[in-house]
């Protein structure tokens, strides 16, 4: 482990379960609430996958989100965990499960 490894985080920037069902269709069978269920699994895997690698996990979800664009609603995720202290940040989707 070197010496910066402890000023490194993970960025989960995710949509809630809701959101990405409404975007993505995952089985057309399910119908709405199907979908959501598989949104929230694939949303637990990737904050579960994530907690392994024993670095701090922040979740940024659309519910925290009150800029305009993506851009910005992803650079205000950034500066609140920079803003925390750490210098290195890992930036995954909800949708990178594995």
């Amino acid at each position: 482990m070197s010496a910066s490894f402890g000023q490194t985080a993970i960025l989960i920037f995710t949509r809630t379960p809701t959101q990405e069902a409404a975007a993505k269709t995952f089985d057309h069978h399910l119908g709405k609430s199907g979908n959501q269920a598989i949104a929230q699994r694939l949303i637990r895997q990737t904050i579960a996958t994530a907690k392994r690698t024993q670095l701090p996990v922040f979740v940024h979800s659309s519910a925290l989100q009150c800029a305009h664009t993506f851009g910005e609603n992803l650079a205000n995720a950034f500066e609140s965990v920079f803003a925390k202290g750490y210098s290195k940040v890992i930036a995954i989707g909800n949708d990178c499960p594995d």
